[in-house]
């Protein structure tokens, strides 16, 4: 079972679904990061269809509702262009009542939304830990801000964004398993942490996924950036997406190979 090499982009196979083990002629190709977000890495047959399910499950969840407007006005791609919201809404408020209008993308202040938690349980030694949100950050790509709006309309505007976080961990911890899958092989990861939160048979997201304040990861011309390390064959890789701008970066307790 060989995964794909990531820097030659050499496609192989992986011949088995790299989340619960199964061996089928019928395994789905998996995109390490998701095709709506420009992801350009493929794991060819390596989920089955019970197991992809579930992740597609809450990365449409992220796709759809915490990044949307985002990829909007990113130009990220869509396999159903037709059903892409073409305004969003935006809550305006005068005289203490507020009222909900539509605008175009192009009139909408957008931002890129980070949730930024805690270190891992793991790196501190913290058995048990709970997936903790400490934060968020916003990065604003749009081309007005609610400012901008609150001029233009006569009324404070603001706009609303609600995710869980524990979606978001499970999306980014997908990708560095994904990541991991391509670099080592299947064969070669004894044990996978993070495989049971991602699942959801777990809430212990929190030992695996977090973030370290730090910025190690630059720029990377194919939109995200990553990087694996290995430590006592520990598996630790960095996530940022939308890597051009400065956005957080997750740390990922992958596994053991």
């Amino acid at each position: 079972m060989t995964a794909w090499d990531i820097e030659g982009r050499r496609p192989g196979t992986v011949g088995a679904c790299i989340y619960c083990g199964k061996i089928s002629d019928s395994l789905e190709k998996e995109h390490i990061i998701p095709y709506g977000l420009k992801g350009q890495w493929v794991l060819p047959s390596a989920s089955c269809r019970k197991c992809a399910q579930i992740t597609s499950r809450f990365e449409r969840n992220v796709l759809r509702d915490w990044l949307l407007p985002a990829r909007a006005a990113l130009h990220c791609p869509t396999r159903r262009p037709g059903k892409r919201p073409k305004r969003f809404p935006v809550f305006m408020t005068r005289a203490g009542v507020e009222k909900e209008i539509q605008v175009p993308i192009e009139e909408y202040p957008t931002v890129i939304p980070m949730w930024v938690f805690d270190l891992p349980g793991y790196l501190t030694g913290n058995s048990g830990s709970e997936l903790k949100a400490i934060g968020a950050s916003f990065i604003t790509i749009g081309t007005i801000s609610t400012e901008e709006l609150t001029n233009k309309y006569g009324a404070n505007a603001g706009i609303r964004i609600t995710h869980q976080p524990y979606t978001v961990a499970q999306f980014i911890a997908k990708i560095a398993y994904g990541f991991s899958v391509a670099q080592f092989g299947l064969r070669n990861i004894q044990e996978a942490y993070v495989l049971p939160g991602i699942l959801g048979v777990s809430n212990d997201l929190g030992q695996w996924v977090g973030c370290d304040q730090m910025r190690k990861l630059g720029a990377a011309k194919d939109y995200h950036s990553f990087e694996i390390s290995t430590n006592r064959n520990e598996i630790v890789t960095r996530v940022k997406l939308f890597s051009q701008f400065d956005t957080p970066e997750y740390v990922v307790c992958v596994g053991r190979l």
